[in-house]
């Protein structure tokens, strides 16, 4: 009887250790894959986390908007997944972005040419007579830390004052994680 057990434990150990080899994602689901690396699996046959971050563009004030930011799948090696991307925001109204995981960084701003960070524009409001630039001021959101695959990550443009001459001191760039309900 003990004999089947054991074999039963090392041929279900086996069994998982053999997915990520053969391409299917369950495997990473049982197993973290770092511990699967730490076994000598090759980095690349490990699928990583799969999923979505749904990136919501908040524009809270009475003017459209543009908004910008970007995401970066490997900050080890930014040249691999990462991305800018923006969209123009009715006064009053959301627009989403979707970033597939594994995601690393999720941030206002952009990233240059060199990918360096840009947080100087994070978005242009279109007033009436002139275009107002904010910046955002915060840190960008890491997996594991600011957001997990599967929230959504909620990026807000808010007016906070209407007298200051300064646009910079007008609006300001909020972020706040929602997490999923898994």
């Amino acid at each position: 009887m003990l004999r089947r057990r054991t074999l039963g434990w090392h041929g279900v150990i086996v069994g998982l250790l053999w997915l990520p080899i053969s391409g299917c994602a369950i495997a990473t689901d049982v197993i973290n894959p770092d511990f699967l690396v730490g076994l000598g699996i090759d980095p690349a046959t490990v699928i990583r986390r799969q999923g979505v971050v749904l990136v919501a563009f908040v524009n809270q004030t009475s003017w459209p908007a543009d908004f910008y930011a970007f995401s970066m799948a490997n900050t080890a090696d930014p040249r691999r997944g990462s991305r800018n991307f923006s969209t123009s925001v009715a006064a009053q109204k959301v627009r989403n972005e979707v970033v597939e995981c594994p995601v690393e960084i999720i941030s206002p701003g952009a990233l240059t040419a060199d990918y360096s960070v840009n947080f100087a524009v994070a978005a242009i409001v279109h007033e009436e007579s002139t275009d107002a630039t904010v910046a955002y001021t915060g840190v960008p959101l890491r997996l594991g830390e600011s957001f997990q695959c599967g929230d959504v990550v909620e990026i807000s443009l808010v007016r906070v004052s209407g007298t200051s001459a300064d646009a910079q001191q007008e609006y300001v760039i909020t972020v706040r994680r929602v997490p999923s309900a898994q």
